[in-house]
């Protein structure tokens, strides 16, 4: 299948040129595939459904366009680059703690222009100073559990800054464990917003957290204590 033949991306109205830059984006994920451990779906089809697609319904709700953009443990692009393609007026900010999976990002960034893509290689409770609450918005698909997230990724953002978090059927329960990281990171749940991936027969959720108020500057702590949670 080619990504233009993937019904569920009529709903977003992709301009045509962003079907070829997905095309070069999956093919250099599968020749770099082998050397950087980045996915262990590679089948195509399997690849534009629950990489791709997942990794741009949130334009459905969420409108990225001139903002600037964190997302954390970007492994091998998802959700980042494809949003980059498809938002080239937002910048950004790909922060990823493996070296390794950095230089691939470094990669693909220059194979396809990408000039709105920054990779961060480091872990991100050690971004600089500067970056904190400067993004409107943060995205991570996959990556912890939400309560260790939203310490991660609230101090960075501006006050009414969202967090965009894909999560599966059990997010409700991660909503439940993290009321204490809620309440210390001055934000809360404001949209649970919920997709279908039809091929695969799954159902998806992207929590949209909003900041309330600045962060104390004890946050982020180190990863050690935000793990241990005490």
């Amino acid at each position: 299948m080619k990504f233009k033949d993937y019904k569920p991306f009529e709903e977003l109205k992709l301009r045509s040129d962003i079907f070829d830059q997905f095309e070069l984006f999956y093919d250099t994920l599968i020749e770099e595939n082998a050397k950087y451990n980045l996915t262990a779906i590679t089948d195509k089809d399997e690849a534009i459904e629950k990489h791709f697609y997942d990794s741009i319904v949130l334009l459905k709700e969420f409108d990225l366009s001139n903002s600037n953009v964190m997302d954390i443990g970007s492994g091998g692009g998802f959700p980042a680059i494809p949003l980059a393609i498809c938002c080239p007026s937002a910048n950004f900010y790909l922060v990823e703690s493996s070296a390794k999976k950095c230089k691939f990002l470094n990669l693909v960034k220059e194979k396809l222009n990408l000039k709105n893509v920054t990779v961060i290689c480091g872990r991100v409770e050690e971004n600089p100073a500067n970056l904190r609450s400067f993004f409107d918005f943060c995205t991570s698909r996959a990556v912890t559990q939400l309560r260790i997230l939203l310490e991660l990724s609230i101090p960075y953002l501006k006050v009414n800054g969202e967090l965009l978090a894909h999560k599966g059927i059990n997010y409700q329960i991660e909503i439940n464990d993290s009321k204490l990281s809620f309440e210390n990171l001055n934000s809360k749940v404001v949209k649970e917003f919920e997709y279908n991936l039809e091929n695969c027969k799954q159902t998806r959720y992207i929590l949209d957290i909003k900041k309330l108020k600045e962060t104390d500057k004890k946050y982020p702590r180190k990863y050690s204590q935000i793990v241990s949670n005490k």
